[in-house]
């Protein structure tokens, strides 16, 4: 196991309610800041080194692919990574299937939202983002990509990670222009987990036209009902 030591310039240091921690990782020498919210967090030293991630879906085992080819999120992401659903409670259904296929699920609600504020404020409370979130779009698009590449808000040990909204109708009563951003800020991050092998999907329960999203038009998905 590799030793870690705690920088005692940091020890004990806290930004914005979040304990902030320098671990090096005696292998490579190289230090790392991880934020920690006051959740129960833990971290390996496999999660320290960058741990091998098994593939999720691997077309050069035919026979396990098979049958990958029809899970729920092979078929999500087969047609994008953000998708409307037509109704809370399928929104929720999804979301426990998410959850039984491995996904650490975040689920939000936007019906509360009376500005933007109140979306960057619950995303970051959601999402564990650090104190220092400038809560705008650009700052959005930086946390998304560090969710991306498993600083908080999602789990290296997990299948992907889901975000699902309801009633994002409110976001688009808001600005339809913010609306369609802010998917599209989602759809960016998506993509860029893909790259580097976490699968990131993101459901929105809104009847809203949101356009084009990442250069996909943002399709309304059925949800297969629990097994």
């Amino acid at each position: 196991m590799a030793r870690l030591s705690v920088d005692p310039r940091c020890r004990g240091r806290r930004l914005g309610g979040f304990l902030i921690l320098v671990l090096r990782d005696h292998t490579y020498r190289l230090g790392r800041a991880v934020v920690f919210d006051r959740r129960a967090v833990a971290l390996s030293s496999a999660t320290m080194r960058g741990m091998t991630r098994k593939v999720l879906l691997d077309p050069a085992d035919r026979a396990a692919f098979t049958a990958q080819r029809q899970r729920f999120d092979f078929q999500l992401l087969l047609r994008g990574f953000v998708h409307q659903v037509a109704d809370s409670e399928s929104l929720a259904r999804a979301g426990r299937i998410l959850d039984r296929l491995g996904y650490v699920v975040h689920e939000l609600d936007g019906g509360g939202w009376q500005d933007e504020g109140g979306l960057h404020d619950a995303l970051a409370a959601e999402l564990s983002f650090p104190g220092y979130y400038g809560r705008n779009l650009d700052a959005l698009d930086d946390m998304l990509g560090d969710v991306a590449e498993f600083t908080f808000g999602s789990d290296p040990a997990s299948s992907g990670t889901a975000v699902l909204i309801d009633n994002y109708d409110q976001v688009h009563n808001l600005s339809p222009w913010l609306a369609t951003t802010v998917a599209d800020v989602f759809c960016r991050a998506a993509r860029y987990a893909a790259v580097v092998g976490h699968p990131f999907l993101v459901l929105l329960r809104s009847d809203a036209d949101l356009g084009s999203v990442g250069g996909i038009h943002v399709r309304r998905e059925g949800v297969p009902p629990e097994e």
